[in-house]
């Protein structure tokens, strides 16, 4: 046999009688699919992080916001592939990113291995200022700021096995009825607005915003009528989940508004 078979053959008999490697879990899980979610290591350099990367110009101004970041714990317990899921205001999103790579975590674990996850983490950015009259004697305080727990998943409502159900369609329709712009009444002017809200695992509307509106004058009235809504809650599994809807609501003075 010459050498030049001899290279060929050898690897092919080791592959013959080594068996090949554990192949490591890629697989990204849901948080809700483990049995021991991520536990972050290190809250307190979160927060200097957070303290660090405050946009001066908003912290200035002593604006504040919230921003729901989505990420993935590895099995070594480091973030990876974080984005901005939402944000109440631009300007944070940039420095949320950025804190969240100094987080740590025990990772999550099923069947008593450690696993990849995605997690939801909301960011709240809330910042003091010194009054005028007292900051010539003392330097403005740091700004104060909080970062939540991860918090329960808030599911699409396509994802869910049980959808929500309204369960006071009669008082919703008083709701928009007495709202009803009184000015735009008496014009006869008509809109349509779009909300998105969540509904929390009491079937009760939580975190409403317009995103789209015909006329802003119907804005505040639909924020109103909406927060009057109860449902039925999602679930999946058999349990109740929050879930993210969006839904245009028209307002019409040739009837009732829908």
């Amino acid at each position: 046999m010459t050498r030049n078979a001899l290279s060929l053959l050898v690897p092919a008999l080791l592959a013959a009688v080594v068996p090949a490697a554990a192949q490591p879990d890629t697989t990204i899980h849901e948080l809700q699919a483990v049995e021991v979610a991520p536990r972050p290591l290190n809250q307190g350099a979160f927060i200097e992080a957070l303290q660090r990367g405050y946009p001066p110009a908003l912290r200035d101004s002593a604006i504040g916001g919230e921003v729901l970041v989505r990420f993935g714990v590895g099995t070594d317990g480091v973030p990876f592939a974080a984005s901005v899921a939402s944000a109440s205001r631009p300007g944070f999103e940039e420095a949320s990113l950025a804190a969240v790579q100094v987080l740590r975590f025990e990772p999550a674990k099923k069947g008593g291995q450690p696993v990849r996850v995605w997690v939801h983490l909301p960011v709240v950015w809330t910042a003091t200022v010194v009054p005028a009259a007292a900051a010539a004697d003392a330097p403005a305080p740091p700004p104060a700021m909080s970062a939540a727990a991860p918090a329960p998943r808030v599911y699409e409502v396509e994802e869910v096995e049980v959808k929500p159900r309204l369960t006071n369609g009669a008082a919703l329709v008083r709701a928009l009825e007495r709202n009803y712009p009184a000015e735009m009444a008496d014009r006869g002017i008509s809109a349509t607005v779009t909300v998105v809200y969540v509904i929390d695992e009491e079937g009760r509307p939580t975190d409403a915003r317009v995103v789209q509106s015909t006329s802003r004058e119907f804005d505040e009235a639909t924020l109103r009528a909406v927060s009057v809504m109860r449902f039925s809650p999602a679930r999946v599994g058999g349990q109740p989940v929050p879930v993210r809807i969006t839904q245009p609501i028209r307002w019409t003075v040739s009837g009732p508004p829908r």
